[in-house]
């Protein structure tokens, strides 16, 4: 049977002109000296002089063909190293496998991103830490979120780590064993490697020296006013410092002190007195109360150290 010429007529192009897909799927121009660049830096990684004519060589052999995927290309120089230089070979095939892994995370990362963005809540956009003290999910909880599988890896390392040295190796794998079987439940593991957990701080420093001793800027302070505002930071800057709660046993007490300093040792005979001049006219029980509901508003609101 005669076969008609133009149902086997293949359409060459120049190989600048082809497209090539890549792992996403989607195209893009075949790039010959990208192909010699990526091969120049395995010849360097692996302490081989890069020589034009070798990569010449390599390069002019290789079969592009429009459409062939970044796999095949990459599996074609491959081939043509291990018959040159089996070293240089290694380390363009473990280049490549560290670029692939690092896509891979990258588009594991903006999948979460997506998903965490359509959940309905923190909870349940959470992948590692759903009880979190978290109730509203924002770019804040979620830039939280994004790092805690790094965080539980490294946190692991560093306790088999230690198993090993201090027990032995079989000590250490049954411990991962049994986290993964949930025999073992280890609190915290999506804390920064090393953080401290909880802390109860004493506040007399604080009224001594403001936060000059924390790398802040200001200083004690002197009023009820400025008591809360200062308190809000000195809290918010010890808990960057620690992964679990924060505890200030004495805030109560020293702020009864500021009221005092402010309205008289007997301001609780005169909390239904008007204290303020201006518009809104506040009695001393509604002064006392913003600033209470100041403190307390603060300390709920999502910060980039929480989540």
């Amino acid at each position: 049977m005669d076969v008609n010429k133009t149902d086997i007529t293949i359409y060459f192009k120049k190989d600048e002109n082809m497209e090539i897909r890549k792992s996403d799927y989607s195209l893009e121009e075949y790039s010959m000296g990208k192909v010699k660049n990526a091969i120049c830096e395995a010849y360097t990684t692996a302490g081989e002089e890069c020589q034009e004519s070798v990569i010449d060589s390599i390069v002019n052999n290789l079969f592009i063909y429009e459409g062939m995927t970044t796999l095949e290309l990459r599996r074609q120089v491959e081939n043509g190293l291990m018959s040159i230089n089996k070293k240089v070979a290694k380390a363009y095939i473990e280049k490549n496998a560290e670029n692939e892994s690092n896509r891979k995370e990258i588009k594991k990362t903006d999948d979460f991103i997506s998903n965490y963005f359509k959940a309905s809540n923190a909870a349940t956009g959470s992948k590692y830490d759903s009880n979190a003290n978290v109730s509203n999910k924002n770019v804040v909880t979620m830039g939280q979120e994004l790092y805690k599988s790094n965080n539980i890896r490294q946190n692991r390392y560093m306790i088999t780590d230690r198993l090993a040295k201090k027990y032995s190796k079989k000590l250490a794998k049954q411990y991962l064993l049994d986290l993964e079987h949930h025999v073992l439940y280890k609190h915290d593991e999506t804390a920064i490697p090393g953080m401290p957990y909880c802390v109860a701080i004493t506040m007399y420093p604080f009224l001594e020296h403001g936060l000059t001793k924390l790398g802040g800027q200001s200083v004690a302070p002197t009023d009820l006013k400025s008591f809360c505002g200062e308190f809000i930071n000195l809290v918010y800057s010890v808990s960057s410092q620690f992964a679990g709660a924060v505890a200030t046993p004495e805030f109560l007490m020293y702020m009864d002190y500021f009221i005092r300093k402010d309205y008289g040792e007997n301001y609780l005979d005169i909390l239904s007195e008007k204290v303020e001049m201006n518009k809104k006219g506040r009695t001393l029980e509604q002064v006392i109360e913003n600033y209470f509901q100041q403190v307390v508003h603060s300390m709920n609101m999502p910060a980039g150290n929480r989540g």
